[in-house]
């Protein structure tokens, strides 16, 4: 069911994109069986989203080690594996092309920070953003740079903002986003909520 109800929403997101010509790549910051990287190489396809390019940010190695401010057993370390293989044959066994995407294998902690890895030029802007990080550690990194990537109308999604800490949205991603928010010029319209512990916004 919950997959199901991702699929709705980037089918509706993708619609909102189209719709509204938000021109901009895709970029996702945690890949875990590459189900949400489908569904979005799914719709670009689907609205003739030719010029979009597909960035994918994974230790592909699983979750790091010692945090344990969580109440999630499955959030440990070396969890939620998906090696950059296993990744990019799911990609080709689902018909697609890896032509367009660009995977950036690492924490984010070292990738964001190392410019010899970090893919992104100044003319790179997002027309959607998926954070699935689990932790306030990790997703930390990832809004650092959120400002160099947005443009009015990024959707932005946050896969786990009511999960792994009781639902209490004063920790973990949700955290993350807020110290973001706070000091960013950029504002948040609140859009879908999706499942029971994720919900995505609109960036102005």
């Amino acid at each position: 069911m919950r997959q199901s109800d991702k699929f709705k929403f980037y089918q509706r997101a993708f619609d909102f994109i189209s719709t509204n010509e938000i021109i901009g790549d895709y970029i996702e910051f945690g890949c875990h069986r590459c189900r949400t990287f489908r569904m979005a190489m799914t719709e670009a396809k689907r609205h003739f989203l030719d010029h979009m390019s597909f960035y994918a940010f994974d230790s592909f190695e699983g979750l790091p080690e010692g945090i344990t401010d969580h109440e999630v057993q499955e959030w440990r370390g070396g969890s939620l594996a998906t090696s950059e293989e296993e990744f990019k044959q799911l990609i080709i066994s689902s018909g697609f092309s890896l032509s367009n995407v660009i995977t950036v294998k690492g924490f984010y902690k070292d990738t964001l920070k190392d410019k010899a890895k970090f893919p992104f030029t100044g003319n790179t802007k997002a027309s959607m953003i998926n954070i699935d990080c689990d932790y306030y550690e990790s997703a930390v990194p990832v809004f650092e740079i959120l400002d160099l990537l947005v443009q009015e109308g990024t959707i932005l999604y946050i896969d786990d903002y009511y999960s792994g800490y009781r639902g209490n949205p004063t920790k973990g991603v949700s955290k993350a986003m807020k110290g973001w928010e706070s000091q960013s010029s950029w504002r948040l319209e609140p859009y879908h909520y999706v499942g029971y512990g994720g919900r995505s916004f609109i960036i102005y």
